[in-house]
């Protein structure tokens, strides 16, 4: 079972990953397309993870990642 700690690290990938890609964005089609791939695969994430734990806050790690 992931810890907290776990959880936290995983948003913190997220939101750098994010942060770092449209930092570099040539347009905004680019920052939007790379933006809807992030909340795509935190959505996915947050589906796991509730399964996994019941205790899992979705909100808050959705706004751990950025998002």
């Amino acid at each position: 079972m992931f810890t907290r700690q776990h959880y936290k690290t995983i948003a913190e990938i997220v939101i750098n990953e994010v942060q770092s890609k449209t930092d570099n964005a040539g347009s905004d089609i680019c920052f939007l397309c790379m933006l809807g791939v992030y909340a795509d695969l935190a959505a996915k994430l947050t589906s796991y993870f509730e399964a996994e734990n019941t205790g899992f806050d979705r909100d808050k790690f959705l706004d751990a990642c950025g998002l």
